[in-house]
């Protein structure tokens, strides 16, 4: 998977997999939810990228990359992301890039006590990538990219 890819994947949110599939994109016909209590239906399409269908009508929802594990022993994506993001950018960066996020929360202490949560982000993405998306950023302790989220800023549902 190259970035071009992923960067039409992204554009393509909002889109249903039909309209994917006719688009030329090569993915797998969503099946499956991760966890019974989700609203979507999930594909992995490589180690650490992942696409999320509403589970009604079939419409990509979001696009999730890990590129860096989240859990000792998971495998994460390995390839280049879309521009303007990089695998190696840190908070500092991306706030550099877009400005103030819509949301944030720093790093802290679950509610057990017994791990600590990753700070995360989101911000609007520009309009050039998607007019109606937003990106989320999870955080490592040293405050390098761990996950990014595309999703839609208005889901569309029937």
């Amino acid at each position: 998977m190259d970035a071009a890819t992923i960067s039409r994947l992204v554009q393509g949110m909002g889109l249903t997999y039909e309209e994917l599939v006719a688009q030329g994109e090569s993915i797998e016909r969503p099946t499956g939810k991760l966890y019974d209590e989700f609203e979507w239906l999930t594909v992995f399409v490589k180690p650490g990228l992942v696409l999320d269908f509403c589970e009604d009508s079939l419409v990509l929802e979001k696009v999730i990359i890990d590129v860096l594990p989240l859990e000792e022993g998971r495998r994460f994506y390995t390839g280049e992301l879309p521009a303007p993001f990089s695998r190696t950018m840190t908070r500092a960066e991306i706030r550099a890039l877009l400005g103030t996020p819509l949301q944030s929360e720093e790093r802290r202490p679950s509610a057990d006590g017994q791990r600590m949560l990753n700070a995360w982000e989101s911000y609007r993405l520009p309009t050039s990538l998607h007019p109606k998306a937003r990106v989320g950023f999870s955080y490592s302790a040293d405050m390098r990219i761990k996950n990014l989220t595309f999703t839609l800023l208005e889901p569309i549902r029937d």
